[in-house]
């Protein structure tokens, strides 16, 4: 008996796993700033290693580094 296979794919990926993530390491992130996160991950990843949690842990490391550098220009204003 030969099953039939789909001739595409899809994997997704939803705000909660990045929600989810982030709560794992320990950083607050509200359900707006994950969605945007989560769209910056999908407009600017590189196809040749696609999106994954390494990418995610990156993309999360990279906004707390800018929410860092928001605060600091804030307290020197």
């Amino acid at each position: 008996n030969k099953m039939s296979l789909s001739e595409q794919i899809k994997i997704v990926w939803h705000v909660k796993d990045i929600l989810m993530r982030a709560k794992d390491k320990g950083i607050d992130l509200s359900k707006d700033k994950a969605l945007t996160i989560l769209h910056e991950i999908k407009d600017n990843h590189d196809a040749t290693i696609g999106i994954n949690w390494e990418v995610i842990d990156c993309s999360l490391e990279d906004y707390e580094w800018r929410e860092h550098f928001k605060k600091q220009k804030e307290l020197i204003k």
